[in-house]
């Protein structure tokens, strides 16, 4: 975590820093909730961080009436409009 942390301090594109802003969502999620974002087996690992934020953000979507499948699809697309045109 520390190496993607320091990997991400000083962006080089727009992507990059997209990621870094990800990253601070994730670990902010990480310290309400008590996940460790540690690699397993130590820890939960990103990828479990990752999914537990996804699927609570599933929750708060079905609380207030959104389709988070709407929403994912549409993030697909500017992501790989992101990615293709790399500012």
């Amino acid at each position: 975590m520390q190496q993607l942390r320091e990997r991400l301090a000083n962006p080089g594109t727009m992507n990059e820093e997209r990621a870094r802003w990800a990253l601070n969502a994730l670990e902010a999620y990480a310290a309400e909730t008590g996940l460790d974002l540690s690699p397993e087996p130590e820890g939960d690992g990103i990828k479990t961080g990752i999914l537990d934020l996804l699927t609570d953000l599933f929750h708060l979507a079905d609380a207030l009436e959104i389709d988070l499948n709407v929403l994912i699809e549409l993030a697909s697309d500017h992501f790989d409009d992101e990615i293709a045109q790399p500012a």
